[in-house]
């Protein structure tokens, strides 16, 4: 736009100094730019050769999910249900998609945890978020291997727009909770009795959920872990 200002409006100085000068800067940054779309590029290439690899050798899908979210998509339900129905339709490499089998169930106590200003209310964990900072936290009577998270809720905001959902989980003896050990998603949908699924497969001894960034009521009336499943293997 500036250039075009100066072109058509400028003094004729102007008119060949501004040219020279975005074409100098042009050339600058060339080599930046090229090394910065090179090294994504390669980047891009490597995981979809580990998508193929993980694909092809029996991954589960749960397993993939994990992997490959946000890289590939931002949200793992969505992610989940697109590779489902592309292995259900047959297509291309995704028939050899290893679907989940039946998981083991086990319910998570909805007591109180540390850190948190929350309150039960008919079997139910229930928390008014009035601040960004607000986590609820569930801590698991033993560690265990999770594949996945199912929990059944109620998530109502003011404006009813989505939530800035995140959760994140500890392994034996940590304090803290590391990057790779959480899960956001910047386009969580709420409503009454929703149910979602978020895919850890790790070792986990605590869950911290933080249901939105903004003021909100949220109720978890279930929260169930994911174990072992017994996979099975689709046919090439």
């Amino acid at each position: 736009a500036a250039y075009v200002a100066f072109a058509l409006y400028g003094s004729a100085t102007m008119r060949r100094f501004i040219p020279m000068m975005v074409f100098c800067g042009s050339c600058v940054l060339l080599w930046p730019n090229t090394q910065e779309g090179w090294e994504a590029g390669r980047k891009l290439h490597e995981l979809s050769a580990a998508f193929d690899r993980d694909l092809s050798s029996g991954t589960p899908l749960f397993r993939i999910v994990r992997r490959y979210t946000p890289a590939l998509h931002p949200s793992q339900e969505i992610f989940h249900e697109a590779l489902q129905q592309l292995h259900q339709a047959g297509i291309g490499k995704y028939r050899l998609l290893r679907m989940d089998g039946r998981f083991k169930e086990q319910a998570v106590p909805l007591g109180l945890g540390p850190q948190s200003d929350q309150g039960n209310r008919r079997g139910e964990f229930h928390v008014d978020i009035k601040n960004p900072n607000s986590w609820c936290i569930f801590d698991l009577p033993a560690p265990a291997q999770v594949c996945g998270i199912r929990m059944r809720f109620t998530l109502e905001s003011p404006d009813g727009a989505p939530a800035h959902f995140r959760l994140a989980w500890q392994r034996p003896g940590q304090e803290t909770y590391p990057a790779d050990q959480q899960y956001s998603n910047w386009n969580f949908y709420g409503g009454k009795n929703e149910v979602a699924t978020i895919w850890i497969d790790d070792i986990v001894t605590r869950i911290r959920i933080q249901p939105d960034t903004r003021p909100c009521r949220f109720t978890v009336s279930e929260l169930t872990l994911l174990l072992s499943p017994q996979v099975k293997r689709a046919r090439p």
